[in-house]
């Protein structure tokens, strides 16, 4: 009697640990399938995604900051206090593969190799003069991208991802004299990416 239970318990293990593996490969997405996604970092950034498979998406973001500030700087010969008025904007883009696997109930890990191209422009005053300090950058490169996202429903997930990018540099600045000075050069770029929003339609 022991041996038949035992028998029938294993009969079971082995028929439903098929099932269950099964399972847990599934993902919640489809050929054809669009997708949306919103992050915030240190510059936010919306994409777009277009699913070849259940396993691959064909990824495009893109984003745009733009900060200016006013600093208030003692003129050290005792003229009084000037401000000086600086203005940076960073626009960039990517392409890339992304490719998902689950890794438990609901949660989906996933990588990104694709390129990127950005371009970076910063204008400064001279509080005395009033000449302007222009420096432009144009970076092109690869990327990857490590992460993870929470499913709330086959529809919703939430996550964070890593990227690590590898950008050739080339730029131009021209100082208060009017010399311009041309620049290049190769170097690696880090960004955390704290929280991701993503609907899938």
């Amino acid at each position: 009697m022991l041996f038949r239970s035992m028998a029938l318990v294993s009969f079971m293990a082995v028929a439903i640990s098929p099932t269950l593996v099964r399972a847990q490969e599934v993902l919640p997405y489809s050929a054809g399938q669009w997708g949306l996604e919103a992050s915030a970092s240190t510059n936010p950034e919306g994409g777009v995604m277009r699913f070849f498979s259940p396993k691959t998406a064909l990824v495009l973001t893109g984003s745009y900051s733009r900060l200016s500030t006013e600093d208030k700087v003692d003129d050290p010969f005792g003229g009084g206090t000037f401000t000086v008025k600086s203005t940076q904007s960073l626009a960039a883009a990517r392409l890339g593969v992304r490719f998902f696997r689950t890794i438990a109930t609901s949660l989906v890990q996933f990588t990104t190799v694709g390129v990127t191209a950005q371009h970076l422009s910063q204008n400064q005053e001279d509080p005395i003069s009033g000449a302007p300090f222009d420096l432009t950058l144009t970076n092109v490169g690869a990327f990857g991208e490590a992460g993870v996202q929470y499913h709330l429903s086959p529809r919703f997930a939430f996550g964070a991802a890593f990227r690590a990018e590898y950008l050739h540099v080339t730029g131009n600045a021209s100082d208060n004299s009017g010399t311009e000075v041309k620049t290049t050069g190769n170097g690696f770029s880090f960004d955390f990416t704290p929280i991701r929003a993503s609907i899938f339609f």
